[in-house]
């Protein structure tokens, strides 16, 4: 009873020296997946007001934690957590309006294809009886599809639970074009879903389709956080200015949507 007096004892002290000041971090992914890496990009630009990482097995522990904790955490999150699940029920893992913090990084999404395929041409890609491989996302196959068939009515839009399903089926002729981040070898990614050209891109998704709401698309994450009421620092700033953002493996990613209001986001999130 006595040690059990002094752990309680101690957990309260902990509790309110880190209120305030210090500000714990939540991994739900595998240590250095994409989620992990963001996270720790966010750690490690906190400095002395880093608290503790708090190693959970999955999104729905993450957000239990974010529900019962007291102390100022933050969280790297899928931006297609907030969709709904398959039979139409909220998703266990979905931030709540004040828990949302705000865009923290997007990659733009792209249309590709094998670079050795001469007939994947944008005019092919207009026109053609063709078949594009997608991630099968609950959040963004919609939006995948949306913006496909605007391009082409003629497409046939095909999707695979991976990426690394669709690639494989892109490099047996399977398909004529996938949607991706990134491309990888012996891909070419030539209409980019963003507002300017960059890379191998040819052409930006708005010249093809214009009115489509999804011509802009990245591959977002989204940062979570509770109890950030007291905390004197401004998290995303910190990051984007931080030594640790500046050397960040993967330079995809950028600062997203920064222009807009919170509710702005939030609106544009939901």
């Amino acid at each position: 009873m006595f040690k059990k007096v002094l752990l309680l004892i101690g957990l309260s002290f902990t509790s309110f020296a880190y209120a305030g000041e210090k500000i714990d971090i939540i991994q739900f992914s595998k240590t250095g997946a994409q989620a992990d890496r963001m996270i720790t990009y966010v750690a490690d630009s906190l400095g002395d007001q880093f608290g503790e990482r708090i190693v959970v097995d999955n999104c729905a522990s993450g957000k239990e934690v974010l529900m019962r904790t007291d102390r100022p955490t933050v969280v790297a999150w899928y931006n297609e957590f907030q969709a709904p699940q398959a039979d139409g029920s909220p998703n266990p893992c979905a931030l709540s309006k004040n828990e949302f913090l705000g865009y923290l990084a997007g990659a733009p999404w792209s249309i590709c294809h094998r670079t050795d395929n001469s007939q994947a041409t944008i005019e092919h890609l207009k026109t053609g009886n063709i078949r594009v491989g997608t991630w099968q996302s609950g959040y963004y196959a919609p939006r995948f599809e949306s913006i496909i068939t605007a391009i082409n009515p003629n497409a046939r839009v095909i999707p695979y639970k991976k990426g690394s399903e669709y690639r494989a089926a892109l490099a047996a002729g399977e398909l004529d074009f996938t949607i991706s981040t990134l491309a990888k070898d012996g891909e070419t990614c030539s209409v980019i879903l963003a507002s300017e050209i960059t890379n191998e891109a040819h052409i930006r998704g708005i010249d093809l389709a214009p009115d489509n709401q999804y011509a802009i698309l990245f591959y977002t994450y989204i940062l979570g956080g509770v109890n950030m009421e007291n905390v004197d620092i401004d998290i995303l700033d910190s990051l984007y200015s931080s030594e640790a953002w500046d050397n960040r493996r993967d330079d995809r990613y950028f600062p997203i949507y920064q222009d807009k209001t919170i509710e702005e986001q939030w609106e544009m999130l939901n």
